[in-house]
């Protein structure tokens, strides 16, 4: 590695050829680096020049970090950091292996970067999935699932596949959320069809920093967080990061309280100028009442939306992580990474739910009580080296890699309890029927591997075909409460192969276009009311596409069709006597037949003019049954409870500059947003509940006193719009939107 001088001190870092100006700002500096077009002299004198590619280091900016001169700019090793750029247009992702820039890349592809979520002040990552295009949430809280294009979509922690996860994490420990719409089987083996996202962790920096924020607002909604970060010895070799969160809440429904404290520490050296090895660890415990949503009244209505239907008993999540990698750099943009991943998730619940509609006379109703403890204990690695290599005068480019990934889950506990004609809407301490007598039922171990192998080859000079494929193997077993003897399921792959190809003409510097084929192979552990495993998932996406990276590479956009087929997807079987005891909800699977979704994603994101930032996408997707084993579901659109046809999306965030008004607003922050869905519906033999279009607003007003401190006033759900986010059964699943609410965060830096 190289060094970066600044006064008398040197930091060791794999870095680009690159020379900061003092007044450079960092969204320009942002989009030179990712063009490999930077070489600026600094006033002060420093500078980053290691002869080496753009592709091998990013940067973060960190306002006043100290120690970093007049730029004020802090240096990590993370290719495709966009921590401190001051632009939402992500430059790269390493979801892919090595970092690619998005044009690279022949799919649809959104990134959710750290400038973003500072700016809208997301507290729970999935404020930040809600927020990015597409993307559809359902589920209970804390554990919700990831929806795009009509499926779901699995997750990957800093590249490595998750084969479970638990409950998500809090967004502070993160650099970024990439996304991938499409079947992402070459990055996850058996991938949903969905796509796939990838959380990234915050890499240290080689500055010292400390950022805080305070945070308080509606229903006693408090929170602090702090990010310190830096080198740990005189040459820099050795760096740190800590983050630690504590947030204590109320909501907008009676009795329901949280609590999560979260601490995360990463540590990174350079074992030479071109080996890197980073540890990190993590602990994080949240306590909440569990919510499985509102019944409905026997009249059909729903109760308001300060209802909550629970125990007041506290449901606690314990979550261990621990991560490690190394990093090789062997010359000639030849690079090689080797990661390891596990965690352990810990879920105790002490949950109550409808079991029917309440009785709008007398307020009783039926319900279940569960008591359960769940142990999640995930592991896995990934060992990959890409690089490129000429052939034919051209220079191509290749990535190979092998993974490995294991659930080992223990239903530890497991007590379910039947009330009868009870007033679940008034009754929230249900004393000791909640704490558990009866051990759980079975232990499951998931284990998927698999090599694969992608390369980008240049046929023309404007011209790039894409090809790859992964070979899978995947298996599923099972064991019993008592019994010593494991039983291996049917739903089994050995050397499943899963293709994937795209070819990308590059039109300008600024515009490409792209198509793409990609196949879809998921195995399922769920069973139907005979107890018989449902086939494995198959079926393929066609892609088309227009890619832009325009303003000097400060803004994104995209434009992409899609259609997608899948088969035997499992879907709940909504007949009432079909009954599987061993599920907590005693609900059945069965098989959805072929299904088709087809749509339409616009995107762009990042800055559209100097102090203007933006992120804005809309999304058509129609998804519906061509064949199925109830032919009175051909045609039919799949699952419309959550699944809308329109989604619309927009974040826009203005900090005038000096031309505006004298530079009279220069201090001040304005920001907007929306979400706006068409309506969502209920599709099965009862009676049909729709939740008609609506449209979500929000505002953000911050102002900075000076380099070091500013402060911002967040209201959501502007017009306090009443709204049903998600739509369920008689009783259970019922979801309010939230309703209006205020922040007022503080901020400092270092």
């Amino acid at each position: 590695m190289t060094s970066i001088s600044n006064d008398d001190t040197s930091y060791p870092l794999a870095a680009s050829r690159v020379t900061i100006a003092e007044n450079e700002t960092s969204a320009t500096a942002a989009a030179n680096l990712a063009s490999n077009r930077v070489s600026v002299t600094a006033g002060s004198g420093r500078e980053a020049n290691a002869g080496l590619t753009s592709n091998q280091v990013s940067y973060a900016g960190v306002e006043g970090a100290a120690g970093a001169g007049g730029g004020g700019f802090a240096y990590t090793s993370d290719p495709a950091a966009t921590e401190g750029t001051g632009t939402y247009a992500a430059q790269a992702v390493t979801m892919f292996k090595g970092a690619k820039s998005l044009r690279e890349i022949p799919q649809s592809v959104s990134v959710m970067t750290r400038e973003q979520m500072d700016d809208q002040g997301f507290a729970r990552t999935e404020d930040a999935l809600r927020h990015m295009a597409g993307v559809r949430l359902d589920g209970f809280p804390d554990t919700r699932n990831i929806n795009v294009r009509g499926f779901r979509a699995g997750e990957q922690l800093d590249g490595v596949p998750m084969l479970a996860t638990g409950f998500s994490m809090d967004p502070a420990i993160y650099d970024r959320l990439e996304l991938v719409r499409g079947p992402s089987g070459l990055l996850t083996g058996s991938g949903e069809p969905g796509g796939s996202v990838n959380y990234v962790r915050k890499r240290p920096l080689d500055r010292f920093a400390v950022a805080a924020n305070l945070a308080g607002g509606s229903w006693k909604n408090l929170r602090a967080e702090v990010d310190v970060s830096g080198p740990l010895s005189d040459d820099g070799a050795l760096r740190g990061r800590v983050v630690g969160v504590l947030h204590d809440r109320d909501f907008y429904y009676d009795v329901a309280h949280e609590r999560r404290k979260l601490v995360c520490g990463i540590l990174e050296y350079d074992l030479t100028q071109r080996d890197t090895i980073a540890v990190s660890a993590l602990g994080m415990e949240n306590v909440n009442n569990r919510n499985w949503g509102l019944p409905r009244y026997s009249d059909g209505t729903l109760p308001g939306r300060t209802a909550f239907v629970g125990s007041n008993a506290p449901s606690p999540v314990e979550t261990q992580e621990y991560i490690a990698d190394y990093r090789h750099d062997f010359g000639n943009d030849w690079k090689s990474k080797i990661t390891y991943t596990r965690r352990k998730v810990d879920f105790v619940q002490r949950s109550v739910w409808g079991d029917s509609a309440v009785d709008i006379t007398t307020g009783l109703g039926d319900a279940y009580g569960l008591y359960a403890r769940d142990i999640n204990t995930y592991s896995g690695w990934d060992a990959n080296i890409t690089g490129p290599f000429a052939l034919f005068g051209r220079t191509h480019t290749i990535t190979a890699g092998y993974n490995w990934s294991k659930n080992y889950r223990n239903y530890r506990a497991y007590d379910m309890t039947v009330f009868e004609d009870v007033p679940l809407l008034d009754q929230h301490n249900w004393g000791n029927v909640l704490d558990g007598s009866n051990p759980g039922k079975r232990f499951e171990i998931t284990k998927q591997s698999g090599f694969y192998a992608s390369g980008n080859f240049k046929l023309l000079e404007p011209l790039t075909l894409v090809l790859g494929g992964r070979w899978t193997d995947y298996s599923y077993k099972v064991r019993q409460l008592g019994s010593s003897q494991w039983v291996k399921q049917p739903q089994a792959a050995n050397g499943k192969f899963t293709p994937y190809a795209g070819l990308i003409a590059e039109l300008t510097r600024q515009w490409s276009l792209y198509g793409s084929y990609a196949s879809i192979f998921v195995p399922q552990s769920v069973k139907d009311y005979a107890g018989n495993m449902l086939d494995p998932r198959t079926g393929e996406q066609f892609e088309l596409g227009m890619k832009g990276a325009i303003i000097d590479d400060k803004l994104n956009v995209s434009l992409a069709v899609y259609q997608l087929r899948d088969k035997n997807r499992a879907i709940t079987d909504d007949d009432p006597s079909h009954i599987c005891a061993e599920n907590w909800n005693l609900l059945c699977s069965k098989a959805a037949g072929k299904i088709q979704s087809r749509g339409i994603e616009a995107e762009i994101s990042g800055t559209l003019a100097p102090g203007l930032n933006i992120s804005a996408s809309y999304t058509y997707n129609h998804t519906k049954y061509l064949e199925d084993s109830n032919s009175a579901n051909v045609g039919k659109t799949v699952e419309p409870f959550k699944n809308p046809k329109h989604l619309f999306k927009l974040w826009a965030q203005y900090q005038p500059g000096e031309n505006v008004l004298d530079g009279a607003l220069t201090k001040w922050t304005f920001g907007t947003g929306l979400i706006a869905q068409s309506h969502i519906y209920t599709d099965d033999s009862g009676p049909r509940y729709q939740q008609a279009g609506y449209v979500i607003a929000s505002a953000k007003l911050g102002y900075r006193f000076n380099d070091h401190f500013d402060a911002a006033l967040d209201v959501d759900n502007l017009f306090d719009h009443e709204y049903i986010d998600l739509l369920g059964y008689d009783g259970y699943y019922n979801y309010w939107g939230e309703p209006r609410s205020f922040r007022l965060t503080l901020r400092a830096k270092y």
